[in-house]
């Protein structure tokens, strides 16, 4: 088996054979796959960004520098946090004003939804190699990486 580490925007020649590629990345990664018949003619896209079913992958979740079981979340923290991130937690669309909707999902300002989201955020890059720079990266770590926000979450009043 052969590892290696590229840069972003790398390109990689991979030679005629069976190829496997995987990684094990705790951040969103967008991948385009091309490959040429023969060597000559046009590229053939056959992967761009594409879902891995849950039969590809033997873990439900990937590794990452901080786990769920090490970020202790307090309820009102969960709460806020499920708010922002329902979109990912109910499998829809982000919405256009994030911040606008959680805080009108959770009950709480503005300003407490920053205050939460940002801290956090904070504390979970104190434990990382490569930090979380985006609001929607973060909302990725927590749902769908750390596995640490579920949909019982939500707050109750969703309605």
């Amino acid at each position: 088996m052969l590892e290696a580490s590229f840069a972003p925007g790398a390109h990689v020649l991979l030679r005629p054979a069976d190829w496997e590629l995987a990684w094990d990345l705790d951040v969103r990664t967008e991948v385009d796959v091309k490959y040429r018949r023969g060597g000559h003619g046009e590229p053939y896209p056959t992967a761009r960004d594409g879902a891995l079913s849950t039969a590809m992958v033997p873990h439900a979740r990937i590794g990452t520098d901080l786990a769920g079981d090490k970020l202790n979340l307090t309820p009102i923290q969960r709460r806020r946090l499920a708010a922002l991130y329902a979109y990912l937690l109910e499998g829809r669309p982000k919405p256009d004003q994030l911040i606008q909707e959680a805080a009108n999902i959770s009950g709480d300002s503005i300003s407490q939804i920053n205050g939460t989201w940002v801290r956090v955020m904070e504390y979970v890059n104190r434990h990382r190699d490569v930090p979380i720079e985006r609001i929607e990266d973060l909302g990725y770590h927590l749902v769908e990486v750390a596995g640490i926000l579920g949909p019982d979450d939500l707050p109750d009043a969703r309605e």
